[in-house]
């Protein structure tokens, strides 16, 4: 990981108004931090889902 990015994204972040800006820094955190939890979190969600179980 780029730290120089990693810094960019923080002073983007601090600028951002957390009342109405929440959804975006919730979107840049979890997606360049922690990007393979969020991967195996919406892939966990999907699988044990009851959409899952219906056959097409």
């Amino acid at each position: 990981m780029n730290i120089w990015n990693r810094n960019q994204r923080l002073q983007q972040i601090q600028q951002l108004n957390p009342i109405t800006d929440h959804s975006l820094i919730g979107r840049l955190v979890a997606g360049y931090e922690f990007p393979w939890d969020i991967t195996r979190a919406l892939e966990l969600a999907v699988n044990n889902s009851p959409l899952s179980s219906i056959e097409l």
